[in-house]
């Protein structure tokens, strides 16, 4: 577990954009450049600064540092240590945490994360296609799916805008989400081909990749995304 992924929100924001990724190739769909390359990111009005991301991980009390790792997407990423958790993470901090991370195989960047009035939450953000084949698989996705999803990759720009609205929450580290919208560039994703078990199997996934992570309980209460479980006391990541 990264800091992209510190809490529920954001393992939600990376399936979902891979997952977007993943329809795209299953419905054969092979889009224009001006589809995917769109206006950029939608802006979410959510601009925090360097004291968030550092408020961020000093709630989740998890340490940062660069190693090489194996020179490769697996084995890019060592934990150590874990600690029981339980706080409230501001949409500022969660945005500020994913966007200082320096992770070599990250496909997301530019990420926004909004917290609305009704518990509903958006992101918005840049996806680079060039990275999700490495990210997908060192999340665990089969190689096959891997392989039939990115086969249309040549056709597509080395970034895309994403966004996405929705409702997430997480229980005894299981995912739920319900979609309202998800967008790759101008490119709307059929609700179908994002379900809610497609989702969670993979944000399991990446939980049982990375020891010392449990999420006993992830929700959104009062504009916070408020966290309960363990997290690694240190993190190492390969570095751009």
């Amino acid at each position: 577990m990264n800091r992209g992924f510190i809490v529920g929100i954001l393992a939600a924001i990376g399936a979902i954009v891979v997952i977007g990724v993943l329809a795209l190739g299953y419905l054969g769909f092979v889009p224009g450049l001006s589809d995917l390359m769109g206006a950029g990111p939608k802006d979410l009005g959510v601009h925090p600064s360097a004291a968030d991301a550092s408020a961020a991980m000093s709630k989740i009390g998890n340490t940062e540092s660069s190693f090489t790792g194996t020179g490769g997407p697996i084995g890019s990423i060592k934990l150590e240590g874990s600690h029981p958790v339980d706080t409230y993470l501001t949409a500022e901090e969660i945005t500020a945490a994913q966007n200082a991370r320096n992770y070599k195989y990250d496909p997301i960047k530019n990420v926004q994360v909004k917290i609305n009035a009704d518990n509903t939450v958006e992101t918005s953000g840049k996806i680079s296609i060039s990275k999700a084949k490495d990210y997908l698989s060192a999340i665990g996705i089969p190689q096959a799916d891997i392989d039939k999803a990115l086969s249309v990759a040549k056709d597509f720009p080395g970034e895309a805008a994403f966004y996405a609205k929705g409702t997430v929450s997480m229980a005894n580290n299981v995912l739920s989400t319900d979609l309202s919208e998800v967008k790759i560039g101008n490119i709307a994703i059929p609700k179908e081909q994002l379900s809610s078990g497609t989702l969670a199997a993979i944000a399991s996934t990446i939980i049982s990749k990375n020891p010392g992570v449990n999420v006993e309980k992830f929700e959104i209460v009062d504009g916070k995304a408020h966290f309960v479980g363990t997290y690694p006391d240190k993190t190492y990541l390969a570095p751009n």
